[in-house]
């Protein structure tokens, strides 16, 4: 089906289109399916275990809100100089919805916001800005964009999709080689582990980390990548910050919603859950209501951080090493 694409087939000859990219370009790759009533893709190529309809959409566009308020931003790395002039580009891996892309394309104007995802759940036409577009595809299959493409690459929330080695392995390797020489990188990531955590709030983060141990995920990534980028002699400048919310009503309006958000994560996670555990459902609902409860007493916050680099302008051949970030800095010699 013919369709106005978001980048040229042939490198060489690559132009975001001009004046505006209202379409949406979809590649084939649904493969969805319906489970206690929650739709969930179904496919092997990811291991991401959470819903995939308007109920989950939701839930991150609240995650959205009570994580820009939190850090009182939508990004840290020291870019907002360059979004003000034209021709900047920005590119949102992992997307979803769209709701980041949305809102800085209407902050920034003069800047060009592409977002893919593997899941076409983009906003309608109508909804876009000119100067956002959409790209429904598999970065683990790679990016289709030709190296040094983007000024700012930005990439959040992951950890439910994929792997360390993943990580490692495509998707660092990946981000840096369509970003520019002096362009910047940024993860965003959740904490799950908390402090002063009460004995049902324990036994739901076990629960979680046994469902991520499940699809070989990592419920706390951050290490791991900060880690990854330090090892690679492609960015410099590599910097983490974090903050708290919340959660609960001791925090306000905004620690209530962090804890509905919270509930509905929990429960978009039932239907995973029951693959791996033998928990009667009322039970865990049951656990999980008591967990709310203590976190309010116990004053409980969820961390997040963002770590953000500097790709380097020099074209450095990494030392090939047979420590633990060997494949990964293997990864990084082909570019």
């Amino acid at each position: 089906m013919p369709t106005t694409q978001v980048y040229s087939t042939s490198p060489t000859s690559y132009t975001f289109p001009t004046p505006d990219m209202s379409q949406t370009t979809n590649l084939s790759l649904d493969d969805y399916g319906t489970i206690k009533g929650r739709r969930f893709y179904v496919g092997d190529t990811i291991p991401y275990f959470l819903p995939n309809d308007e109920e989950e959409i939701e839930r991150w566009h609240m995650l959205h809100y009570l994580t820009r308020y939190t850090w009182r931003s939508n990004f840290s790395a020291p870019v907002e100089e360059s979004l003000f002039v034209k021709g900047t580009r920005i590119l949102d891996v992992g997307c979803g919805s769209g709701t980041w892309i949305l809102e800085m394309a209407n902050l920034y104007p003069q800047s060009t916001f592409i977002g893919v995802d593997i899941a076409s759940i983009f906003p309608p036409d109508s909804t876009k800005p000119h100067n956002a577009g959409f790209l429904q595809c598999n970065i683990l299959n790679g990016l289709p964009f030709p190296d040094d493409t983007f000024d700012f690459v930005h990439i959040r929330f992951m950890n439910v999709g994929l792997t360390e080695r993943q990580w490692e392995d495509l998707v660092i390797p990946e981000l840096i080689r369509v970003v520019k020489a002096g362009g910047w990188i940024e993860i965003m990531e959740l904490c799950n582990t908390w402090d002063n955590a009460g004995e049902s709030t324990k036994k739901l983060f076990q629960a979680n980390d046994a469902l991520f141990a499940s699809r070989n995920l990592c419920p706390n990534i951050e290490p791991h990548l900060e880690q990854c980028l330090k090892s690679c002699d492609k960015v410099t400048d590599i910097c983490k910050d974090e903050r708290s919310t919340a959660v609960g009503a001791w925090g306000g309006a905004l620690g209530e919603r962090m804890s509905q958000n919270i509930r509905r994560y929990a429960k978009s996670c039932i239907p995973a859950l029951s693959e791996i555990l033998h928990t009667d459902l009322e039970e865990y609902e049951a656990t999980l209501e008591n967990s709310l409860r203590e976190v309010d007493e116990n004053k409980n916050s969820v961390r997040s951080y963002r770590i953000y680099c500097k790709k380097v302008k020099k074209n450095i051949i990494p030392k090939l090493s047979s420590g633990p970030n060997a494949a990964l800095q293997k990864g990084f010699a082909y570019f």
